[in-house]
């Protein structure tokens, strides 16, 4: 049997019904995929069945890290959640993410990966040291939030260099879209109901050993020096955002460090200064989180102490902020941190909106601004484990309880409805958060057993397309793999992530797979480089992916086969992300563009390739690497048709009665993205920059992914597509259940 640096070799299995604790050989199973995301694939398509529930103790929870995590390479400090996902009719398979400093911890402990089988018959947590691995009671834990779950493991085990996943009320809950907390504040989507329902509180892993490596301590060393140098902003901003001396470019992304900008939090405040991208002590100044976040104006950066990064991450996106307001005015704390959405979904709770017209601008949000509602409400959602779903969930709230439509109203008891502090959430007062939160994570009442379904069945237990049809997704196995909030605001797969190509991908999951890469590389082509760059993009072959798959500012192209060639690498790339464990934030943008004008801003596109060769001694080149990542790719769409149970898995028609369904299937696009009167109007399709997509180019688009990936036109893989890919097994099993393409 070879070995290989990177990996310990060693999967840790524990099932919680027998209490049995066991080890996998992780290169014998499951090193054709990778880790992380792969390796979760592999065992459920092994060992959990088709229509398996997602709260049955048959159903699998694998916790998955990668062969990179803990060499120090940047951005790899990430961990997966796959399994069953609560929210999908069809409990099909979901993976959500993780940072923080776990994945290191568990590779230092000696294990790669873990995978938690069966039910506790009491509520547990489990405490991997090293090699010593034991489940332990958890039930003075059980009813309270993750906060507390981590200092009574502190506590226990005496430790301060252990790393947590545990779950709030939510999750003990089976909230369906309740999260698994890592390190109190860096949230897995979807895992946490998972987790529940096995009656696993945490795990804790302390680690202290050591990892071996393919390559010398030097070649590490210089690899990531060059990896570091290809980082743009916190979330992959390839340039300033601001002009600078010396920027060629400079203008959208995250990159906000600027001498006029200021942590003003920080003891003492601390410039962020020019921001050279020459200069690697720049990185923390570049830019805390997202535009998209609490931070998008300068005027908020009053509040920033500093930022938090994942283990071996030289992006801090992690924002700590201090805001007395909140001890002022509310009397709960002042100190909050979290990233992105965690920071700025609460927000989106709050709103006085009476007509369609208002609901549009989030600047009618009352809470928007207010940090006492935005940042108690993150600190909640991490203590008790709920999740937005990116946004979804709190934009269908926002949406049913808005006055004008008063479908919340419609649907609660009358005493349940008055009960809820309205006035509050009008307000922007932080009690709303306490109140709402508290409902959610505890299901109390309708409300909170409704939210707690996911969007989909809460829509459709709410009243379904008869009541409100461009609401959410308007087909049927669509569940938190899109944006769809209401008739007014954000309605394409998470926030028109690559626009086509980002649609098309986030079709074929069961929930959003949070592809940020396919926003930052679209973002970059069209704002901050050259779209000449792109000429110098390989594709999965090594063939130019060409300038044609950049859309410029002033329009959207037509599909071609430019485009195809970045959608195919994409899904490759995407997998292959997820499977390393590597964040597709920051450093996913590095394998595309670069900061540095001596690179002619071009990236290194065989980054993964190059650092998973190094380390592991199994030398890939790029192209083959991708292959890999066409493999999990297509394990995961089996999964899905199995999990269906059919090969049809989408439809055209180019002529919906009333406008609408101009597709059908799993993999259908919400009839919003085309055909939106409140919100296009007299807007023309693929012109200027409001996205507004022309169905019968997404249909051309869909079928030139099939076609490349060797799916029949229906979208379900022929057996030569899994023979090329080396699946034979998986071939084999399609064939006997006649779900080849």
């Amino acid at each position: 049997m070879p070995t290989y640096g990177g990996w310990t070799g060693k999967t840790l299995r524990v099932n919680l019904t027998t209490g049995v604790v066991s080890a996998d050989d992780t290169i014998a199973k499951y090193k054709d995929y990778v880790g992380g995301e792969g390796l979760g694939l592999k065992v459920l398509w092994n060992e959990v069945p088709a229509h398996t529930p997602a709260f049955a103790p048959e159903n699998k929870l694998i916790i998955g890290v990668g062969p990179l995590n803990g060499t120090g390479l940047p951005h790899n400090g990430r961990i997966s959640f796959t399994s069953l996902l609560a929210t999908n009719p069809d409990n099909l398979p979901g993976t959500g993410h993780a940072g923080g400093h776990f994945s290191s911890l568990l590779k230092l402990a000696g294990w790669d990966s873990i995978i938690v089988e069966g039910k506790a018959p009491n509520p547990v947590w489990i405490f991997v040291d090293n090699d010593n691995v034991s489940i332990r009671d958890a039930r003075k834990m059980w009813g309270n939030g993750n906060f507390y779950t981590n200092a009574a493991i502190m506590d226990e085990v005496g430790q301060e260099a252990v790393s947590v996943v545990s779950i709030g009320q939510a999750g003990e809950n089976m909230h369906g879209a309740a999260t698994a907390m890592c390190d109190r504040s860096h949230s897995g989507q979807n895992a946490g109901g998972i987790m529940g329902s096995k009656n696993l509180k945490a795990i804790a892993v302390h680690g202290t050993g050591s990892l071996k490596i393919a390559c010398t301590g030097r070649e590490l060393l210089a690899q990531i020096a060059h990896h570091t140098s290809l980082v743009g902003g916190t979330s992959g901003g390839m340039t300033p955002g601001k002009p600078k001396p010396w920027a060629q470019y400079y203008g959208g992304g995250d990159w906000t460090g600027d001498p006029t900008v200021w942590w003003g939090a920080a003891c003492p405040p601390v410039n962020t200064g020019m921001t050279d991208p020459h200069d690697v002590h720049t990185y923390a100044f570049r830019g805390p989180g997202t535009r998209t976040s609490w931070n998008s104006s300068d005027r908020h950066m009053k509040w920033m102490v500093r930022g938090a990064a994942c283990f071996g991450c030289p992006n801090p996106c992690h924002q700590a902020v201090n805001v007395p307001e909140m001890q002022t005015n509310n009397g709960y704390g002042q100190y909050c941190v979290n990233e992105c959405g965690g920071i700025s979904s609460p927000s989106d709770y709050y709103g006085t909106a009476t007509t369609a017209a208002q609901i549009q601008s989030l600047a009618n949000a009352s809470g928007y601004d207010a940090p006492g509602g935005r940042f108690m409400g993150s600190i909640l959602q991490d203590d008790y484990g709920i999740g937005d779903d990116y946004h979804i969930l709190t934009g269908d709230f926002a949406y049913y309880s808005s006055a004008f439509k008063g479908i919340t109203k419609a649907n609660l008891p009358a005493a349940e409805y008055n009960s809820i502090n309205w006035a509050a959430q009008a307000s922007g007062d932080p009690a709303f958060m306490t109140d709402i939160l508290k409902r959610f994570a505890f299901r109390i009442g309708e409300l909170g057993y409704a939210h707690g379904l996911g969007s989909k069945a809460w829509w459709k237990r709410w009243g379904g397309p008869e009541k409100f049809p461009y609401a959410f997704m308007q087909q049927e196995r669509a569940f938190g793999k899109a944006v769809c909030w209401n008739e007014t605001t954000w309605f394409a797969p998470h926030h028109f992530e690559g626009q086509q190509t980002g649609s098309i991908i986030n079709s074929m999951y069961n929930r959003d797979p949070c592809m940020h890469e396919q926003t930052h590389i679209n973002g970059t082509g069209v704002a901050a480089v050259d779209a000449a760059v792109w000429d110098q993009i390989p594709d999965v072959y090594g063939n130019p992916i060409g300038h044609a798959a950049c859309d410029p500012n002033s329009n959207t192209l037509p599909w071609n086969a430019s485009k195809t060639a970045l959608t195919v690498r994409l899904a490759a790339e995407g997998v292959l992300n997820n499977s390393l464990c590597q964040c597709n934030r920051g450093g996913a943008a590095a394998t595309w563009f670069s900061p540095l004008a001596e690179r002619g801003y071009l990236g290194d596109s065989h980054l993964l390739a190059d650092e998973y060769s190094m380390v592991t001694g199994d030398k890939q080149t790029e192209s083959q690497f991708l292959h890999t990542g066409l493999r999990i790719f297509t394990l995961l769409r089996a999964l899905t048709i199995r999990g269906m149970g059919t090969t049809n898995m989408i439809q055209y028609n180019a002529a919906p009665a009333n406008g609408l369904t101009f597709f059908t299937g799993h993999d259908a696009f919400p009839d919003a993205m085309f055909n939106n009167p409140t919100f296009w109007g007299s807007k023309t399709a693929l012109t200027g920059t409001s996205q507004r997509q022309d169905p019968a180019d997404m249909n051309t688009a869909v079928q030139a992914f099939y076609t490349a990936m060797n799916w029949s036109s229906t979208g379900a893989p022929r057996k030569q597509a899994y023979l090329d890919l080396g699946m034979n097994d998986v071939a084999s099993e399609m064939e006997t259940l006649g779900l080849l393409g």
